[in-house]
């Protein structure tokens, strides 16, 4: 099952995601917040994925692509605790000031960082 809105033919909806799925018990599994075809939301998750009913995954996007000046793009759940995060800027794995991707142990403490700038990887700096 599904609500899906579209403006000419294509995915779009202000407000509100321009699709959402739900599995056969009515839960949401997914939604997706689509501008003129291309993921966006300013402040909020663009795409958002639930297992059995669970947050599994958030990812911001600014006109289609992973980008959040604030805080991470994209975060991945188990059972609702956080276990993964993922910073963007412009749709390339990047952050200014610490880890670009951080890694979480179920007592919610980080437990491996890397560090990327513009897409690329820093060899020198890598934390466990």
């Amino acid at each position: 099952m599904y609500d899906i809105f579209r403006k000419n033919e294509i995915f779009h909806r202000e407000g509100g995601p321009a699709i959402t799925y739900y599995d056969s018990s009515g839960s949401i599994v997914s939604e997706s917040h689509l501008i003129y075809g291309r993921f966006h939301r300013e402040g909020s998750p663009a795409y958002r994925e639930y297992n059995e009913g669970n947050l599994k995954l958030e990812k911001y996007f600014i006109k289609g692509r992973l980008h959040k000046k604030e805080g991470p793009s994209i975060i991945f759940y188990f059972k609702n605790q956080k276990f993964r995060e993922e910073y963007y800027m412009n749709d390339k794995l990047h952050r200014e000031e610490g880890p670009a991707v951080i890694y979480y142990s179920p007592n919610g403490e980080s437990y491996k960082k890397e560090y990327y700038k513009n897409g690329k990887k820093n060899a020198n700096i890598w934390s466990i």
